[in-house]
């Protein structure tokens, strides 16, 4: 398949597991993308937590692992599950002014999800970014730089009230939004179609 001239624009979180697979497969496929720090969600939406409801959180953890084992791709769930996750993503957005957004994002799910690591760490965090590219002391300054996280909250506004993501993995392409890593499939032929 052919590199796609419009990058999909992807709402992700170092969270979720979904989000994760979802990064994992964008990347087999070559496709472009242009990823946001999906940090908060709109005003009128709840933010998404599988932990405040056992039932879902336990349907999450079977489902995550039957889904990587299909997928091909190892598993480990990370302890702690929730963490600073500020931290991650303030790295990511350096990553990104650097364009190193996809290589740093591969680094660090991969590092959460089957690693099992703790991405919030500064020791974690530096060989996250030495693996995409990043200078390990430009990573441990950008970690707490409230002007990296107010850059990523400037972004994700830009977009926020015209694509509507509520939950991730979040995709839209030329306007068209698709939801989740099992609506992959449907995106890659609306890139595919686009590339005819």
């Amino acid at each position: 398949m052919g590199q796609n001239t419009e990058p999909v624009r992807l709402y992700f979180a170092f969270r979720s597991p979904y989000s994760w697979m979802a990064t994992e497969r964008i990347a087999q496929e070559g496709i472009a993308i242009d990823p946001v720090a999906f940090i908060k969600p709109p005003a009128d939406t709840p933010p998404p937590n599988p932990i405040t409801s056992p039932a879902k959180g336990a349907y999450v953890a079977k489902d995550v692992v039957r889904l990587a084992k299909r997928l091909g791709f190892d598993f480990a769930l990370p302890d702690p599950f929730d963490i600073d996750f500020v931290r991650p993503n303030n790295v990511f957005r350096l990553a990104k002014e650097e364009d190193k957004a996809l290589a740093f994002m591969l680094a660090a799910y991969r590092a959460r999800f089957v690693g099992g690591l703790n991405i919030s760490e500064d020791d974690v965090l530096c060989d996250i970014a030495v693996e995409a590219g990043l200078d390990p002391d430009a990573t441990l300054v950008a970690a707490d730089s409230t002007d990296l996280r107010a850059r990523s909250c400037m972004e994700l506004e830009k977009t926020l009230e015209i694509d509507r993501p509520f939950g991730v993995p979040f995709f839209v392409y030329q306007g068209e939004p698709f939801w989740g890593q099992d609506r992959i499939d449907l995106l890659l032929e609306a890139v595919r179609r686009a590339e005819a």
